[in-house]
């Protein structure tokens, strides 16, 4: 006997960021009489939203500019709907204190993610919204309303929102599971690969460039990812030294071009290569008698010094600084300015934040983020094929996309079905 199907009029797929805000947004619209349902695979609501930030989670920024993501006149017209300012001040009215901090990055003022989800979760209850865990949704089909089939019974909902995130950290739920139901609808998913992720130098390489003994010591300067001599990006920040390569917000940012081939490290940006030079020249007059190897103490990490003397073919042992010749103060003004690190692209989806790539965007609809394929599909966050950079840009659009999904679902539901 076939179990009946459990009516709703709009049935949200996958509890993240976008999720959330779909099935707050679709009640918030329709009221005490709407029907909203969210399925989420796992156990609980918000997985990835509670490990974001490292455990902090950067919400929002006041300093967003559209221009920062892979699609920028999409996100522009889903931001004129639902702005940064405008979900940041809900979040605020909904109890969240925030706090500022750099470049404009938005934290909750408790210091903890969970301070986010809490306020999610109250957000969900007061709207009437059901929330079914290990609820996993296996096929679609779709007949005048949506059949969905799911390994805790058969659900039927008017309208569809499909915010089951991407690919990355499939350890906190985001297993690429969304993307096959929307390819069974008809949708087009493009090429996807890890984004927000450290890049990884060669095995081979690894030794040879010190990484084993700089593993975990960060420096802050100015990296470029290059292609064949061709500068494809470059941002400056943190960056940190791992057994496999490079990590750091820096090189998180940098991973979204991900075919570059070379990572050129600046560690004192503020300096020319001439000004550099002059001032490595009168260090070593001032500090002549001093071992060579702590040539670079009181400006780098000692590790770090000497494994800039390694890279530059200097042997420390028996030698002081005021030992230094022209040609080797030359050199290593040079590798300061130009540490490079051959990168074969960024490390595996289970330590990536976001997905490059996703559901075709010519095959949905900017202002109300409906499918153009089939009326009553709506999609939202990660699925989409939206990325920006780090500071709170990936959550923003979670938070917009999501709450213009749900608005917009509720719109379509007819009223009596």
């Amino acid at each position: 006997m076939t179990e009946p199907e459990i009516i709703y009029d709009v049935a949200v797929i996958g509890g993240g960021a976008s999720g959330m805000m779909a099935g707050i947004g679709a009640a918030s619209r329709l009221g005490a009489d709407g029907k909203v349902v969210i399925l989420e695979a796992g156990q609980r609501v918000g997985r990835k939203l509670l490990a974001s930030g490292n455990g902090r989670c950067n919400y929002s920024n006041t300093k967003i500019d559209t221009k920062a993501y892979n699609r920028p006149d999409f996100v522009r017209r889903v931001f004129a709907a639902c702005s940064p300012e405008d979900i940041v001040d809900r979040f605020a009215k909904s109890g969240l204190m925030s706090e500022e901090e750099e470049d404009g990055r938005l934290y909750p003022a408790s210091g903890t993610s969970s301070s986010m989800l809490d306020i999610l979760r109250l957000l969900l209850e007061e709207k009437g919204v059901v929330v079914e865990t290990d609820f996993s949704v296996m096929n679609i089909h779709w007949d005048k309303a949506f059949h969905l089939a799911c390994a805790g019974g058969l659900i039927q909902a008017q309208t569809i929102i499909l915010a089951t995130g991407g690919k990355a950290a499939p350890q906190l739920g985001s297993d690429g599971s969304g993307f096959k139901l929307a390819e069974s609808l008809g949708h087009t998913v493009t090429d996807m690969t890890p984004g927000l992720a450290g890049l990884k130098c060669p095995t081979s390489k690894q030794r040879e460039l010190g990484l084993p003994s700089l593993n975990g010591l960060r420096v802050t300067g100015t990296a470029s990812l290059y292609s064949h001599d061709k500068l494809l990006a470059q941002e400056r920040g943190e960056i940190l030294f791992r057994e496999f390569g490079l990590s750091g917000i820096s090189i998180f940012d940098l991973s979204r071009f991900s075919k570059g081939n070379l990572v050129s490290l600046d560690l004192l940006p503020d300096f020319t290569l001439p000004d550099l030079t002059a001032e490595l020249q009168q260090r070593a007059e001032r500090l002549s008698g001093r071992p060579l190897e702590e040539f670079f103490t009181g400006i780098f990490q000692r590790i770090v010094g000497v494994q800039l003397m390694k890279t530059a073919n200097l042997d420390t042992a028996e030698r002081d600084c005021g030992s230094l010749t022209k040609d080797e103060l030359d050199a290593l003004a040079a590798l300061i300015k130009g540490w490079t690190f051959p990168v074969e692209g960024p490390v595996g989806w289970q330590n990536a934040q976001i997905t490059l790539g996703g559901l075709d965007l010519n095959q949905f609809n900017a202002l109300n983020l409906e499918s153009n394929l089939i009326p009553g599909l709506f999609a939202a966050g990660e699925i989409l094929d939206v990325d920006g950079p780090c500071g709170g840009y990936n959550l923003q659009w979670a938070w917009s996309s999501g709450l213009l999904a749900g608005w917009s679902a509720a719109k379509t539901v007819r009223p009596g079905v």
